[in-house]
């Protein structure tokens, strides 16, 4: 299936110009790009056996699914261009490869306002993380690290997708420090991004995340 966006370019109304967005090329991304996290996390876990010995010193759980609400704020060049939105919603996976460090991917929306149009901005966030986990006092913890992105600019935050086509696809990068709070099979966490595209100077923000996690058996 094909979708055709007719958009007006330029001062002259008369001037039209055409974009074909092949649905299943554009899914096909989005799934290699998790596909890659997904391995990643096997191979960062390869040599655990799941008949080793338990670490006492370790509270959590393996394997976690995570549900988090965030904000979003642009902050230095996408502040000329972009303005704060509506929080949106990241549906996350996270393993906990010792009780130092833990690894997941996640996939939501980054929702801004275009200046120029008082349209919706919707990146498209598929993410892969890497934090440390530092002990401050039982049940609560510190994470530090950074985050891999994939940001695909759409017209809204929401399905079926359609592609901005004023803006380009980027890889970014985040820096990320969580606050975790252990709750038997609940985890509760306070999340705040510094991320940036790093294609071109467009996109840079600011994200604060309140999340809910729950254990996998």
């Amino acid at each position: 299936m094909r979708i055709c966006s007719h958009r007006l370019r330029g001062a002259n109304p008369l001037i039209e110009s055409e974009e074909d967005i092949d649905l299943p090329m554009y899914s096909l991304k989005f799934f290699n790009f998790w596909l890659i996290g997904l391995i990643a996390i096997s191979l960062a876990s390869t040599g655990q056996s799941r008949e080793r010995i338990a670490d006492p010193l370790n509270p959590f759980h393996r394997d976690y699914v995570t549900l988090e609400v965030a904000s979003h704020f642009p902050v230095s060049h996408s502040q000329e261009f972009l303005s704060p939105n509506k929080s949106t919603w990241y549906l996350g996976y996270n393993h906990f490869l010792s009780r130092h460090w833990n690894v997941g991917i996640s996939v939501g929306f980054k929702s801004f306002l275009r200046n120029d149009t008082g349209k919706e901005l919707a990146l498209l966030s598929i993410s892969n993380q890497s934090l440390y986990v530092i002990r401050l006092y039982h049940p609560t913890y510190l994470m530090l690290g950074t985050k891999l992105l994939y940001l695909t600019p759409n017209e809204k935050s929401r399905l079926p997708i359609i592609k901005e086509p004023d803006f380009e696809t980027e890889i970014g990068v985040a820096g990320v420090a969580q606050i975790t709070h252990l709750d038997g099979a609940l985890l509760y966490s306070f999340r705040v991004d510094r991320w940036r595209g790093t294609k071109t100077n467009k996109f840079h923000g600011f994200e604060l995340a309140l999340g809910i996690s729950y254990y996998l058996k």
